[in-house]
């Protein structure tokens, strides 16, 4: 079976029993001038960040619980390779989302694990970036709709090709272990 469906490599050790602080979410002003600013190429914004995320459009996703909110995600307009894994019981989801002021409008992406314990999360080696900015949120399947994860941005990440960031989620609130959805982005200096 494993042959015939494998499973993506994860070492998910190195995100166990982190330290996880409510994140002061950016109101749509302050994460407004950080996409504009990464827009015009200032590279000390790229990063990842916790914003508030309208009920309207966590509705559409059927999102419930206490962590509702998304994390605004700038990079390089190209050349930015996002992969996603997870380590967990519980089916995962994570939906990026397009938008000026907050996510809204389709998804550029919504990737789901196959089933439970699976770290597939989106394909197997990643895309390319479908944009330079975007609102991604995560989520578990809890019978007929999905909980808010707990998230941390880690920033300070560097991949192997020398730049880059992802964030970390939760789907236990007594939990540190921050391995359920990961999504990282990484580029090569241009």
């Amino acid at each position: 079976m494993a042959k015939r469906f494998p499973i993506p490599e994860f070492d998910h050790d190195e995100l166990k029993g982190l330290d996880w602080i409510a994140p002061e979410l950016l109101d749509s002003e302050a994460a407004a001038r950080i996409v504009e600013a990464a827009g015009n190429g200032d590279a000390s914004v790229y990063g990842a960040y916790p914003v508030t995320a309208g009920d309207a459009f966590l509705d559409s996703l059927s999102v419930r619980g206490d962590h509702r909110h998304a994390l605004l995600c700038v990079m390089p307009a190209s050349g930015v390779r996002m992969l996603g894994r997870s380590y967990a019981w519980k089916i995962q989801r994570a939906v990026a989302a397009p938008g000026g002021d907050g996510p809204s409008g389709p998804p550029l992406l919504d990737w789901k694990t196959p089933r439970p314990m699976n770290t597939r999360l989106g394909p197997a080696e990643g895309i390319a970036s479908p944009a330079a900015a975007m609102y991604v949120v995560l989520m578990h399947q809890y019978s007929d709709h999905w909980v808010a994860n707990r998230t941390i941005v880690d920033n300070e990440w560097k991949a192997a090709s020398g730049n880059g960031f992802r964030v970390l989620s939760c789907d236990n609130d007594e939990s540190g272990d921050f391995h359920a959805s990961v999504i990282s982005f990484d580029w090569a200096d241009a």
